[in-house]
Order: C-alpha cells, then structure tokens, then sequence
C-alpha cells in the first residue's frame, strides 16, 4: 500500500493536508496530476462556467434532474467541477455506451441535510460485472480524487 500526502500550492508555500493510501503507484501519478491541474482551474468557476459544464454533459447524453438546484449546488461545491467534465468519457471508458443521468440527494432524516451529487449509470450488465466495473472506477478515477470529490457518487441502475 502505498501512501500519498496531497500538497497545494498557497502563496508561494505548499501547504501539507492528511495521507491517504492509495492502491498502485499509477494511481498515485494520477492523483498528483489532477490535483496540480484542479488548483490552476480552481478559482475560474462562475455560473457561465456551470452553465457551459451543463450544458456540455448534456450534449454528451447526460440526462440532469432538476437543472437548476444542480447548478447552485455546483455554484456552492465549485471545486467538482474540474472533475465532472470527464463523466462521459469515464463511464464510456468503463461501461460502453450507458445512458447517465446527474440527481441530487438529501438526506432528510440526517442533521446535516447536506445534499450530494450521484452520477446515475443505468446499464445491462450483470449485477456482478457492473459492480466489479463500479469498483475499478472508484479505485482508478475516483479514488485519487476522493479529497476533492466529497459530495459526488456513483450509483448503478440495472435495466
């Protein structure tokens, strides 16, 4: 196992947060790539950027519920943005041609009721190999970035 400290760039400084382990050393390499690419994006979000993020995914096939309360979260959570470009690449990359959809959810009976962002992927596949596919795309894309990707996740929908 191996274990990766993330470091920002702050002032000038770089600024040490808590070690997570990681499985391989090709996930630590991407990890530490986005995440310098995610601090030089990170500031340059605004409702146009969401608008155009929305709008891109949706030109991909992505089906969003309620487009407007996702665009206020995305406005609050700006820092998944970077990351949600790379839905429709990543889903076809590892379920084929999947229809998805992007659904808020709240949890009513919690006490924080802080809503979270699910990417929907509706498949055909076997409930076992959807899931081994859903286990390599956490492990491979969404592991490295979990620092960064706190209120986003994936879910299945067998057809």
């Amino acid at each position: 196992m191996i274990t990766m400290t993330r470091r920002a760039v702050v002032s000038g400084g770089v600024d040490e947060a808590e070690s997570y382990p990681l499985l391989t050393p090709t996930i630590k390499k991407q990890a530490h790539t986005v995440w310098s690419e995610s601090i030089a994006y990170a500031t340059t979000f605004s409702g146009n950027n969401i608008d155009q993020l929305l709008d891109y995914l949706q030109e991909e096939g992505v089906k969003i519920d309620n487009q407007r309360e996702t665009k206020d979260f995305l406005t609050e959570y700006n820092h998944l943005v970077t990351y949600m470009y790379n839905i429709p690449s990543k889903v076809s990359e590892y379920f084929g041609d999947a229809d998805v959809k992007l659904s808020l959810f709240r949890d009513f009976d919690s006490e924080t009721d802080n809503p979270e962002l699910f990417i929907e992927i509706k498949t055909s596949l076997s409930p076992q190999e959807a899931n081994k596919r859903l286990g390599k795309i956490y492990r491979e894309w969404f592991l490295p970035l979990r620092l960064s990707l706190d209120k986003l996740n994936i879910s299945l929908n067998f057809s």
